[in-house]
């Protein structure tokens, strides 16, 4: 009896004595309420995570409670499907031939399937959304397909015939998947015969062409060059080339016009202005039909030289040896060069004729001024420039016919005026102390000078010479502050799953949209916990950072975010001050 007794009593105790605790208060009374997990409906992807190129792969697109249990939807829902990059698409059929950007759910229905398709390497990630869930994303990885082909990717398709020195053209044939991509051979080196279908010419494996032993593509390459020669051939024929081996499709070829290599004419380059007793180079070619020059076996090529004028031609650069009648273009050669000098002012007709009445003449006219100058130029210099920084202008004495011309005698003084703030200096970086003249000395035809504004604004230089000649020239510089900060152009409040434009600008002090004069590399940043950038209008393809190119002030990106939420983008790249901009979803 006692212990019956005592295990009730042990049971009142263990029960809390009929509710109460040994402090007097109920469970109720001395525990908080405990608030039941918030559980969110969610998007769910789930497809193979490593795809080949050009595949059409499945992708299960689930809903789910928010505890993996499949959630049938009340009405016919959208889905939004995103991030299938570059060269990228979803589909609605197996055959991925119609592309899509959404799928719906029906009523009723817990999931769809779509299909997903790159046509080249890389990774990408896959993302879904619809409103009230929580959007799903889902890496995959897309590798190169198999090696189906060879492709020419560069090779000369009008080429000369001639001397295999003088005419040995590089190819280089490519493996390729069926997409196009580039693949390496695996297993075996892959024998490839390369053939011009009986045209007469040969493949050789140096650049000489005098190898005609061609090996195989090695394991892991994915090219081979190789390089051809025809010694011979009729004016504007036409062969083909063709690359064979062992891959799926066997044969690839490349049309490849030929020029007969053999002399026609000459032809004959140079100064067609110069100055009294300068000496001007002119370069005497043979060329056959195409203009390409002679590149077949020939014998020596006497060309004649005569001129309308009183000037002369010479074997050497500084018109010393001579004067000379004629040259010769060697035996099996195809170039010669000559130099002309006159020492009056006028129009010359120089000619260059074959004299074994071969191939066609050659002709050039040149007009020759004074060289003196009566004239000053701004030569060179940039447009503009940025307050405070300093620019280096050339100022150049020219004469009658706008050529450069020496100074002779004594120095050409030139005076310097802008009407504003800013200051000149000799030579360039804006050195020493600052000058209101210069000078071009004698027997120079320019002077270097730098130039420094500290304030913004318009500005003309000018430069008056005030020596033997009196001449001006007006320079328009536009001055402007620097670039020196980032910003955002966009809106502050854009739409969830929406693909909104943005711009980032450099901006001067002033806040004004300044070109940079290099490439800068912004990076893109956020603390978005459902979004990204892009760089394309269909925020197909993502992205962390963008160019803002030389030259220029702005580049624009994509924003797509899944969610209502606050967030913050920030704009980083060296030597501009950060940019932020406060958004709300």
């Amino acid at each position: 009896m006692r212990t019956l007794f005592s295990a009730l009593l042990s049971i009142y105790l263990l029960a809390g004595c009929g509710g109460k605790k040994g402090n007097g208060k109920s469970t109720a009374e001395s525990e908080a309420p405990v608030a039941p997990p918030v559980i969110v409906p969610t998007v769910v992807l789930s497809a193979p995570t490593t795809v080949t190129a050009d595949d059409c792969s499945a992708v299960t697109v689930n809903l789910e409670d928010g505890n993996s249990n499949l959630l049938p939807v009340s009405g016919t829902t959208s889905i939004k499907l995103i991030g299938a990059g570059a060269s990228g698409a979803f589909y609605s059929a197996p055959n991925c031939t119609a592309a899509i950007s959404s799928i719906a759910v029906p009523e009723g229905d817990t999931s769809a399937t779509v299909y997903y398709r790159k046509t080249s390497a890389g990774a990408v990630t896959l993302r879904a959304s619809t409103a009230g869930f929580k959007p799903a994303s889902l890496v995959v990885t897309i590798s190169v397909g198999a090696t189906q082909k060879l492709v020419f990717t560069t090779g000369a398709t009008a080429i000369t015939a001639g001397l295999p020195n003088r005419a040995c053209i590089n190819y280089r044939v490519t493996a390729q998947d069926v997409v196009n991509g580039v693949t390496p051979i695996k297993g075996t080196p892959l024998v490839v015969n390369f053939s011009d279908g009986g045209a007469g010419g040969a493949f050789y494996s140096n650049s000489t062409c005098t190898n005609t032993t061609i090996p195989s593509m090695a394991v892991d390459a994915s090219t081979l060059d190789v390089y051809y020669n025809i010694p011979s051939s009729s004016p504007g024929n036409t062969i083909t080339i063709s690359a064979s081996s062992s891959l799926p499709v066997s044969v690839t070829t490349r049309s490849v016009t030929i020029s007969s290599g053999q002399g026609q004419k000459l032809t004959m380059t140079g100064a067609t202005v110069g100055t009294v007793s300068s000496c001007l180079k002119y370069t005497i070619l043979a060329v056959d039909e195409s203009n390409a020059r002679q590149t077949s076996s020939s014998p020596v090529i006497p060309v004649q030289l005569s001129n309308t004028s009183d000037g002369n031609f010479y074997s050497n650069s500084a018109c010393t040896t001579g004067p000379i009648t004629s040259v010769n273009i060697a035996a099996n050669g195809n170039t010669a060069t000559v130099y002309f000098k006159k020492t009056t002012t006028g129009t010359a007709s120089l000619s260059a004729i074959d004299g074994s009445a071969n191939l066609t003449a050659a002709s050039v006219n040149t007009n020759i001024s004074s060289g003196i100058a009566e004239s000053i130029v701004f030569s060179a210099g940039a447009p503009s420039q940025s307050y405070g920084a300093c620019g280096n202008f050339t100022i150049q004495a020219r004469d009658e016919n706008n050529q450069a011309s020496m100074i002779s005698g004594t120095p050409e003084i030139i005076d310097l005026i802008d009407g504003s703030d800013g200051v000149f200096y000799q030579g360039s970086g804006c050195l020493g102390s600052p000058i209101t003249s210069t000078q071009i000395a004698v027997g120079a035809n320019s002077v270097l000078i730098s130039y420094s504004k500290p304030t913004v604004g318009s500005v003309t230089l000018n430069a008056s010479g005030s020596g033997m000649f009196t001449a001006s020239r007006n320079f328009a510089l536009s001055v402007g502050a620097p670039a020196s900060k980032l910003a955002f152009i966009g809106s502050a409040t854009p739409l969830v799953e929406t693909c909104t434009q943005y711009r980032v600008q450099a901006q001067n002090s002033g806040s004004v949209a300044t070109n940079v004069t290099a490439i800068k590399s912004v990076v893109l940043d956020s603390d978005m916990s459902e979004g990204a950038f892009f760089s394309d209008a269909s925020c197909n393809v993502q992205i962390s950072a963008i160019n803002i190119n030389a030259n220029a002030n702005t580049a624009t990106f994509y924003v797509y975010s899944t969610t209502s939420e606050l967030a913050t983008f920030t704009a980083t790249t060296s030597g501009l001050t950060a940019a932020s901009l406060d958004v709300s979803f």
